[in-house]
This record gives structure tokens, C-alpha cells and sequence, in this order.
């Protein structure tokens, strides 16, 4: 039989890659155990060109970056000064120190969303109407006509209470949705879910 080489060849180079003191005997037949015949070879050779040889005097270090590429350290520092300074103005502006104080809340659109339940509740509900026009801010206003009307119901049902057989028909039929809801769903997380919402 011809002769066999068991050095691989680098795809790169035209250089034999791994310990040439491992080449196989040319007139060998190659037999089922010669694969575990060379391991074992392999075993008692020792260390391999690529590993570094005893006599070296610095051992060789693997300098090839497994991880994502690292800024130089001056980029780093940079990135944490920036934010560090960007998370102090976040915090100073916050104004932690005051959060516990017994003040009122003052800003926002904290006013309306109080007032529009009550006003919801004192003059569109009594009139059968769900919008109306209101002059109590911008020289009069369309009050609901172009915002949603469903959160405020719920926070006058909640303020007022519903009262006489409404809540316990309210509450049958929402049971019944959500079971005819959760055998249609799959997923074990929606169907929790939909346990969670149906209880509050």
C-alpha cells in the first residue's frame, strides 16, 4: 500500500501542522485499532509543537481575545466617568432626600386625573352621558371626547360602590369569560395571567 501520512495540513499554509515524531511507519496496513494506537503514541510522546517544548525558556500564552474586544483603558475610564456624571444629575435632580418628607404633590396631570372622575360622577353620569362640555380649564374643553372614558368609570365605580345584584352579575359573567378564555389558551404564563386579571 501506498504511504500514509497522519499530519494534517493547515488550511492556511502549506505547513504540516502538529509533532512530526508521530508519523506512522509508511509500510503499516492500516487496521481498525490504529486510530487508538496513535492516541496512545500521542499519550506518551508528550507536549506537542503547539504546547511548547521543555527546553523553551518562556512558556507560550494564549493571546487570542475569546471574549467581545475590550476598549483600551482610556476609553474605559472615559465611559465611567460619563456615567458617573450622568447618574449624580440623575440623582441630584430627583432630589432623593425629599421623597419621605409629609409634602403635597404638586405638578403633572395629577389634578385631572382627579378631576375627571369626579366630574364624570357629578355631572355626565346623572345627565345619562358619557362626554359633555366643561368649562372649568382652557375656556371650556370637550370633556372625553378625545380621551379614554373607561379608566374613569372604573375609578367611579370603585369611589361609588355598586350596590343590589349588579356586582355579583358583573363578577358571574367575567368568570365565565375567563374559563371559556383559558381553555382556548395554551401557554401556562397567559392563562396565570388571566387568573391574575379576573381577580382583580
Amino acid at each position: 500500500m501506498g504511504a500514509v501520512m497522519t499530519s494534517t495540513t493547515d488550511p492556511v499554509g502549506p505547513e504540516p501542522v502538529g509533532d512530526p515524531r508521530l508519523a506512522a511507519d509508511p509500510d503499516a496496513d492500516l487496521v481498525p485499532g490504529a486510530a487508538v494506537a496513535g492516541a496512545a503514541t500521542l499519550a506518551e510522546v508528550g507536549p506537542t509543537a503547539d504546547a511548547g517544548f521543555a527546553g523553551d525558556d518562556e512558556p507560550r500564552v494564549d493571546t487570542t481575545d475569546r471574549h467581545l474586544p475590550r476598549l483600551p483603558r482610556p476609553g474605559r475610564r472615559f465611559d465611567l466617568v460619563v456615567a458617573a456624571v450622568v447618574t449624580v444629575f440623575v440623582v441630584w435632580n430627583l432630589r432623593p432626600w425629599t421623597w419621605f418628607l409629609d409634602s403635597t404633590p404638586t405638578g403633572g396631570d395629577l389634578g385631572a386625573h382627579v378631576w375627571s372622575p369626579a366630574y364624570l360622577r357629578d355631572v355626565l353620569l346623572p345627565s345619562w352621558r358619557l362626554t359633555g362640555w366643561t368649562g372649568d380649564w382652557y375656556a371650556g374643553f370637550p370633556a372625553f371626547t378625545f380621551y379614554m372614558v373607561l379608566p374613569s368609570l372604573a375609578v367611579v365605580a370603585v369611589n361609588v360602590g355598586l350596590a343590589g345584584p349588579l356586582p355579583a352579575l358583573a363578577a358571574g359573567a367575567i368568570g365565565a369569560v375567563a374559563v371559556r378564555l383559558r381553555r382556548r389558551l395554551d401557554d401556562p404564563w397567559s392563562r396565570r395571567l388571566l387568573v391574575v386579571a379576573a381577580a382583580v
